[in-house]
């Protein structure tokens, strides 16, 4: 069994789908301006398509291989910026940002609301004074926390490696409502393979209502709370949470 993030390959094959981001992003972008930091960065997917449009960027992850990848598409783009190994609940940066994302459901990765904290502490002091917060994560409904263990669920479609190698994605969580974490694991299942790639990791499912008030107790003022890319206002049906904060 493999951690998700420490195979950078793997992770860009699994999560090219996700596209439907991006032109919300960048208009959120073109409207309050750079300069821009990404945490959890990843391989650079957010990362490419602003610094092709001229944004002055930085990306922060902890991942040494996703930064080194990421890096590299930076680096053939010839764009200005640059992706940092670092921790996104404890860095200090020479430097403060128009525009500070927390895209992806990354925020589901921090396993505690101490840490929580510690990371949204963090954004508030690299926050210009007229500066803007987004954190964009799905809602972590009964119906998918009550997942059965034993089932394999599907993911996307069909993929393919680097080497052509085609394969297919599905996943089985466990729920624990005590801790309020997510354990999933992943199986990549290869053409003529007898066993499965399985890959493992975990979300803390912190509910819409406790992001709101630890947002309100670092200090943050929540502009908007969006239920979809389409900027249409959040409410009990919608499928994301999507703030935008300011000081």
């Amino acid at each position: 069994m493999k951690y998700v993030y420490d195979d950078a390959e793997f992770y860009d094959l699994v999560t090219n789908y996700k596209t439907d981001d991006i032109d919300f992003i960048i208009e959120i972008a073109q409207e309050y301006g750079g300069p821009i930091l990404e945490l959890a960065a990843g391989t650079g997917r957010i990362a490419i398509p602003l610094i092709e449009r001229g944004f002055d960027y930085t990306g922060l992850d902890l991942s040494a291989s996703f930064v080194k990848r990421a890096n590299k598409k930076i680096a053939q783009i010839k764009g200005k910026g640059e992706v940092l190994i670092g921790d996104m609940c404890d860095f200090k940066l020479k430097k403060l940002f128009k525009l500070i994302l927390l895209p992806f459901n990354s925020i589901f990765h921090l396993m505690s609301e101490n840490v929580i904290e510690s990371c949204l502490a963090c954004v508030y002091n690299h926050l210009q004074t007229d500066g803007i917060f987004l954190i964009d994560m799905f809602v972590p409904n009964k119906k998918y926390l009550m997942r059965d263990p034993n089932k394999f669920y599907p993911v996307g479609g069909d993929y393919e490696d680097s080497e052509g190698k085609a394969f297919i994605l599905k996943e089985r969580t466990k729920y624990d409502p005590v801790t309020e974490i997510n354990q999933i694991k992943a199986y990549a299942y290869y053409e003529n393979e007898d066993e499965p790639q399985v890959y493992n990791y975990e979300h803390y499912m912190i509910p819409p209502a406790r992001i709101q008030r630890i947002l309100h107790e670092i200090g943050f003022t929540i502009d908007n709370i969006f239920g979809d890319y389409g900027k249409n206002i959040f409410s009990k049906e919608s499928p994301l949470q999507i703030y935008l904060c300011s000081k």
